[in-house]
């Protein structure tokens, strides 16, 4: 999920903000948060410092916190109890296929 640019004051993936942007896909308790630019680079390669990056906040990046650039532009996706997966069935689309280090949770 995608919501934020990092425009402004920098890139704000936040859990508050991504369920009122996409109610149905999001639950209401992740327990893991992937991370990576909207172009595919990793969070260790992409060179930014976060203010918050859990499953709890979600990911913000602020640009003022940056040495020597803005913040890039995130999308994320959260791991989510088996209950809320199976009842979202068919109904989650992501931009992204790469497995989380514990597999490739999206039904």
């Amino acid at each position: 999920m995608d919501r934020d640019n990092p425009t402004g004051s920098g890139d704000w993936e936040t859990i508050s903000c991504l369920k009122r942007r996409y109610p149905k896909r999001m639950c209401p308790n992740p327990i893991a948060i992937e991370v990576a630019t909207v172009d595919g680079i990793s969070l260790a390669d992409a060179g930014n410092v976060f203010y918050k990056n859990d499953h709890i906040t979600g990911l913000i990046c602020k640009n003022a916190d940056q040495k020597t650039c803005f913040c890039r532009d995130y999308k994320v996706r959260f791991v989510c109890h088996p209950s809320f997966c199976g009842r979202m069935r068919d109904e989650i689309l992501f931009k992204d296929d790469r497995p989380l280090s514990i597999g490739d949770l999206r039904v």
